[in-house]
C-alpha cells in the first residue's frame, strides 16, 4: 500500500515538474516577443513591467521544474546583540561556564592509538 502511494506521488510529481518546464517556456518565448515588440515600438500591448513579471514567472517555473531552490536568503552580517545575548545565556544554562582551555594538538601528535589506548612513540 505504501509502496503504491509512493510511486503516485513521484508520478506526480514528474508529471508536475513536466507541465511546470513546459510552462516556463511558453513564459519566456512569451517575453520574448513582448520585449521584441515592445523595442520595436508598434503597437505596445505590453508594458516593461509585464515583460518583467512575465520573466519572472518564467523563472520561478523553470526553477520549481528543474529543482532549484526559488528564493535566496541574504545574510547581511549584521549581528543582532540581544539574539546573540540570549543564545550565550541558553548555552550557559545548558552547559556551565565558559572554561578556558590550553590548546594541545602540538602535544596529541606524538601520541598513537593503539588498541583503545594512548601510547607516546
Amino acid at each position: 500500500m505504501a509502496r503504491a502511494k509512493s510511486a503516485e506521488w513521484l508520478r506526480r510529481q514528474t508529471e508536475l515538474r513536466e507541465w511546470e518546464w513546459e510552462m516556463h517556456e511558453k513564459c519566456v518565448d512569451a517575453a520574448k516577443r513582448a520585449l521584441e515588440v515592445f523595442m520595436k515600438k508598434k503597437k505596445v500591448s505590453a508594458s516593461l513591467g509585464d515583460i518583467a513579471r512575465i520573466l519572472e514567472v518564467a523563472n520561478k517555473m523553470g526553477r520549481m521544474a528543474s529543482g532549484l531552490a526559488t528564493q535566496t536568503v541574504e545574510h547581511t552580517g549584521e549581528v543582532d546583540l540581544n539574539f546573540r545575548l540570549e543564545v550565550e545565556t541558553a548555552i550557559k544554562k545548558v552547559y556551565g561556564q565558559v572554561v578556558e582551555a590550553e590548546v594541545i594538538s602540538e602535544k596529541l601528535a606524538g601520541l598513537e592509538l593503539t588498541e583503545g589506548k594512548h601510547e607516546l612513540v
